[in-house]
């Protein structure tokens, strides 16, 4: 194993334990912290405005909380990775899409580096990510 090789490696890992952890704990607030209702709440009255569905929203954000809490944890032990980071993928493109409807021109502060992480991660390349689950147990090594 050359320098290079594990440098890669480390650098995955790093990148995909706190990209994890950030989905995580996101998940993890609205589910059990900040509470579903609360964030149907906070959203119900600027997405009425805009004719959006609301009978939609409360199972849209449990979905999405899940994913976060979901994936965030299999991607921090390296499991699943690729399904994981896709699916997270879709949940950032439906974030997007109802901050975008709310308001135009919204605080990317939390959002920014959880796209940008996911983005890193999804260009690496499998095979270097070796201090994780997937590639212990052999499961989806590109």
């Amino acid at each position: 194993m050359t320098s290079e090789f594990l440098n890669t490696s480390v650098a995955i890992l790093l990148l995909r334990t706190v990209t994890g952890i950030l989905f995580f704990f996101q998940g993890y607030d609205k589910l059990f912290k900040i509470k579903i209702e609360n964030v149907v709440r906070l959203l119900n009255e600027p997405m009425g405005k805009i004719h959006f569905p609301l009978f939609f929203i409360k199972p849209a954000i449990a979905i999405s909380s899940l994913i976060e809490l979901i994936c965030g944890l299999l991607l921090f032990f390296g499991l699943f990775k690729d399904i994981c980071m896709h699916l997270l993928a879709a949940d950032l493109i439906f974030v997007a899409f109802v901050f975008s409807f709310i308001k135009p021109m919204w605080d990317m502060q939390f959002y920014f580096p959880r796209i940008v992480f996911l983005v890193i991660l999804l260009f690496s390349s499998g095979s270097a990510d070796i201090f994780s689950l997937d590639y212990f147990f052999n499961l989806g090594i590109r």
